[in-house]
């Protein structure tokens, strides 16, 4: 099986800064595309979805803060790292950077070395990203089968029930709240909105001279105490 290559997006209006940078990359296995201004790059960022984008920070037009600052507002390349390649040596520049939304920072001249490790480690943190994206997107799609499964045989149960003049519930015991078929309310004599939800709404069916013992054999069975209580003889 072939190894995907990696991509990298260069942004920068300088065509011979760019081939340094893609001859420093592409023989270890890195594909390399350069965007000649930040709307360009603004625009193959979304449209290709690199793995790191080197940004130069001199640029006409849009400077490489503002394509920074734009990359990381949009939701579909925020998860992009961005790497400002800039001759600004200034702690105030590389703050501003920062604040743009900036991940790492290189100075020209571009060292080869500190290149391909920065790069290799912002191309493991971009994978690490997309693997957790793609999990979540898998659960949250077997939550919605799973759900829809149970909500049809839901519906097929009180179906069955109805036929059967039964009904069913069911008690949340973490927030007490009861969920109920219609049919319950109908078969005890009620309306479904005569009864109350929660526990309230349970004791309620009952004859008050039950409601006590009741309500006392139901906190012995949520305490894990299932012994009844038999009268002597």
């Amino acid at each position: 099986m072939q190894k995907e290559r990696h991509s990298v997006l260069v942004i920068d209006d300088q065509e011979q800064s760019f081939r340094v940078i893609e001859a420093m990359l592409r023989p270890v296995g890195y594909d390399v595309r350069q965007a000649c201004s930040g709307p360009e790059g603004l625009r193959l960022a979304r449209l290709k979805g690199p793995d790191v984008i080197l940004l130069d920070v001199m640029m006409p037009q849009m400077d490489g803060f503002e394509v920074v600052r734009r990359l990381k507002e949009d939701p579909g390349t925020r998860a992009i790292p961005v790497v400002m390649v800039t001759a600004l040596r200034d702690l105030e520049d590389r703050v501003r950077a920062l604040e743009a939304g900036a991940d790492d920072f290189l100075t020209k001249p571009v060292e080869i070395s500190e290149l391909r490790a920065r790069i290799k480690s912002l191309c493991q943190v971009k994978a690490y990203h997309d693997h957790l994206q793609t999990y979540r997107k898998e659960l949250e799609g077997e939550v919605a089968r799973k759900t829809e499964a149970l909500r049809k045989s839901r519906q097929r149960l009180s179906l069955a029930l109805q036929g059967a003049d039964l009904a069913w519930w069911d008690w949340n015991l973490v927030n007490g709240e009861i969920e109920a078929s219609p049919e319950r309310a109908r078969i005890a004599g009620y309306e479904s909105d005569e009864i109350a939800s929660g526990r309230d709404g349970w004791k309620g069916l009952m004859h008050p001279g039950d409601r006590e013992q009741a309500a006392s054999a139901l906190e012995r069975h949520l305490s894990g105490n299932f012994r009844t209580d038999k009268p002597s003889a």
